[in-house]
């Protein structure tokens, strides 16, 4: 299995002065501490519960299973997380 592209469009609702307003960004895996990274849905937020993953394809197959969060990052504004695979797109 070949990935081209991960990815999710996501809105942004801006504090301080352009409060109110909201930007569409997309958000991609990006690589965090050497690896991307995936979490099981419900296991909280943090690195220690996180999995490293070498390749796109990797994190497609957790996509593929649902149940499952995504490392992901926007470039500009930028925004990150981790994103629910139910709403992230993936590109053969």
């Amino acid at each position: 299995m070949i990935v081209k592209d991960i990815f999710r469009v996501h809105v942004v609702r801006h504090k301080g002065i352009r409060k109110g307003e909201t930007t569409d960004v997309v958000l991609r895996p990006y690589i965090k501490s050497g690896a991307y990274r995936v979490a099981k849905s419900g296991t909280g937020n943090t690195a220690d519960v996180e999995i490293s993953c070498k390749s796109l394809d990797e994190i497609a197959a957790y996509i593929d299973r649902g149940g499952w969060l995504v490392r992901m990052k926007s470039a500009k504004p930028v925004t990150e997380g981790l994103y629910a695979a139910s709403d992230i797109k993936v590109v053969r």
